[in-house]
C-alpha cells in the first residue's frame, strides 16, 4: 500500500495559471527568499570567463518525510546533474544579448519515497510529470538581476506553447506583458522517479546581456512524494509477565 505526501516547501501555496511566453525575470533580491530556501533549493552557479556550469552542493538527505502534505521538494529530496553549457553569438535571439543553454538531470535523493507528478490546488490536476522552475537569481556579475531573463528553452513538454510562464505562489494570474517575479518558465521531467533515479536530461537557458560573466540560479522543484514502504497494519503490545512473591 501507497501513501503520498505533498510537501509545501518554503511556506507557500503553489498555484498555476497559464500566462503569456513572453521571457520572464526570476526574483532577484535574495532578501526576499523564503525563510530557509537558500539551503533547500538547488543552487547553480553559470560562470562564462571559465565556462563552467556547477552545482553548489546541497545538504544531506534527510531521509524519510513524513507529517504534513506538501508540494515542493528541495535539495534534500532531489538533485541535479548539469552539463553542456553553452552560449550563442551575440544577438542572435535579442539585440545585445547571449543565450545561455545547459542541460539539466534531476536524481531522487530518497531512499524509500518516488517523486511523481505534483497535484495542484488551482486547476492544474493532471500534469504529466516533474516540474522545475527557476525561482531566483542572485550574484550577477556583469549586469543587473533583472536583465538575467530566462529562455524559451525553458518549454515545459516540448509542445506548442508549453513552458510559458505560469504563477507558482498565489493565484492571481500573470500579466499579458512584462516582468513579474511570480511568474516563471518551466521544464518537465518524466515521472515516476524512483529511489535514487535519475532523470533524462533537458536542456533549459537565459538570455542575458552580451557583458555578463556569471550568475547564480536557484531552481525548485515541484513534485508530490510517494512513499514506497507498507503502511503499518496494526501494533500489537505484549505485556512483560509478571510473578508475585511469596507472602505478598
Amino acid at each position: 500500500m501507497h501513501t503520498t505526501s505533498r510537501w509545501l516547501g518554503f511556506g507557500m501555496l503553489c498555484a498555476l495559471a497559464g500566462c503569456s511566453s513572453d521571457p520572464v525575470a526570476p526574483g532577484a533580491s535574495p532578501g526576499t527568499l523564503p525563510p530557509g530556501f537558500a539551503t533547500t533549493s538547488i543552487e547553480v552557479r553559470v560562470d562564462l570567463l571559465k565556462n563552467t556550469v556547477t552545482l553548489v552542493p546541497p545538504a544531506a538527505p534527510s531521509g524519510q518525510r513524513t507529517g504534513l502534505s506538501y508540494a515542493l521538494v528541495g535539495a534534500n529530496e532531489v538533485t541535479a546533474t548539469t552539463s553542456n553549457l553553452a552560449r550563442s553569438a551575440p544577438g542572435a535571439f535579442f539585440p545585445n544579448k547571449v543565450r545561455v543553454t545547459f542541460d539539466v538531470a534531476l536524481t531522487n535523493r530518497l531512499t524509500s519515497s518516488t517523486l511523481v507528478p505534483p497535484t495542484w490546488p488551482n486547476g492544474a490536476a493532471g500534469t504529466s510529470g516533474l516540474l522545475l522552475f527557476p525561482f531566483r537569481i542572485i550574484k550577477v556579475v556583469g549586469a543587473a538581476a533583472t536583465q538575467v531573463l530566462a529562455s524559451t528553452d525553458w518549454n515545459g513538454d516540448g509542445s506548442a506553447g508549453s513552458g510559458a510562464p505560469r504563477n507558482f505562489f498565489n493565484d492571481n494570474g500573470c500579466p499579458g506583458s512584462g516582468i513579474t517575479s511570480d511568474c516563471l518558465r518551466w521544464e518537465l521531467f518524466p515521472a515516476p522517479l524512483g529511489p535514487g533515479e535519475t532523470s533524462t536530461t533537458q536542456s533549459v537557458g537565459f538570455d542575458v546581456p552580451k557583458a555578463l560573466t556569471s550568475f547564480t540560479v536557484y531552481l525548485a522543484v515541484a513534485a508530490d512524494i510517494m512513499s514506497d514502504l507498507p503502511a503499518v497494519a496494526g501494533v500489537a503490545v505484549t505485556p512483560p509477565s509478571y510473578v508475585m512473591a511469596d507472602g505478598l
